[in-house]
């Protein structure tokens, strides 16, 4: 048994969440979680049991997960028009804090730009982008998430890895980083 630490990335999100989980070094594995025909108390629920099941073969050491948006500024009509959105979110959200909490598991929150900034180089793409490239990246290290959900959540994994054991982390040189996302931008050749 490895003494490094099992750690959890979550791309909390109102259709499917994304999850990806392993050891620093080793090939992540993934899951979603889809939650898109639920209310929002089953969806808090559906976080909250995957938690408990997936914890009932696997500990947990910490878990890394996509922090809320905090809003839209001075746009009220966005903010209006994406109010339940943001509060379906913020129940699976809420469902997986209560399950890692409930199993004393440090949960530690990820802006979205910080964790693509060290997975892909860059935290300023654009969201539909920046997945894209998480899963260009997935795809070069050779891991396999199944949808563009669980590539995000590899983002904040990969993030989470090098926070807690730097040492052991997969390396991504720079020039690799520059060519996945110059190849989503088009400035760079396959």
């Amino acid at each position: 048994m490895s003494n490094l630490p099992f750690i959890v990335g979550i791309d909390s999100s109102k259709s499917r969440s994304g999850l990806c989980f392993g050891r620093p070094g080793e090939v992540p594995r993934f899951s979603s979680l889809s939650c898109s025909d639920l209310d929002d108390d089953a969806a808090a629920f559906k976080a909250m049991k995957w938690v408990r099941d997936f914890t009932l073969i696997q500990t947990i050491d910490e878990a890394f997960i996509e922090m809320q948006m905090k809003g839209f500024g001075d746009d009220i009509g966005r903010l209006q028009r994406n109010i339940p959105t943001m509060l379906t979110i913020k129940a699976v959200r809420t469902g997986f804090g209560v399950g890692l909490k409930g199993r004393s598991v440090p949960i530690h929150e990820v802006h979205a730009s910080t964790a693509r900034k060290t997975f892909l180089g860059n935290g300023r793409l654009g969201k539909d982008v920046a997945k894209q490239c998480a899963m260009a990246m997935c795809q070069d290290l050779g891991w396999e998430p199944s949808n563009l959900d669980e590539a995000d959540a590899a983002a904040i994994w990969y993030h989470g890895c090098v926070q807690s054991a730097p040492e052991a982390a997969h390396r991504i040189s720079d020039l690799v980083q520059k060519r996945i996302v110059g190849r989503a931008l088009g400035g760079v050749p396959a």
